[in-house]
């Protein structure tokens, strides 16, 4: 149900997706990646509280996860939680420090502050 999940939100289908993930999280609870990617589909239609949630329950399950740091921070921006995304950016350089989106993302804030 994950990897479909995938395939529709490729396709544009994210409520369909956001279905499959939820299948495939009673299959797997609590599974990191189902979780962020679930997320991913949330922050995509606009659901920011529900990917704040899902991120951060993957986060709980796996915090080493650079992507979900990065997303989690993307999701804080929009709902204006500046402090809060900077941490979460400067979190994701921790994890990888190669990360240009959160590079990028981090000194834009930074200059704006």
């Amino acid at each position: 149900h994950s990897d479909l999940g995938n395939v529709l939100v490729m396709s544009g289908k994210i409520n369909e997706a956001i279905e499959h993930y939820k299948t495939s999280l009673k299959i797997r609870p609590g599974h990191a990646m189902t979780l962020s990617n679930l997320g991913n589909a949330f922050l995509t239609s606009g659901r920011l509280k529900e990917a704040e949630g899902k991120y951060l329950e993957s986060l709980k399950v796996s915090n080493k996860n650079a992507p979900t740091y990065y997303n989690l921070g993307v999701c804080l921006e929009k709902q204006g939680k500046i402090d809060e995304a900077i941490k979460k950016y400067r979190n994701t350089l921790q994890i990888d420090p190669q990360h240009k989106q959160a590079q990028q993302t981090l000194a834009r804030l930074n200059k704006a502050q």
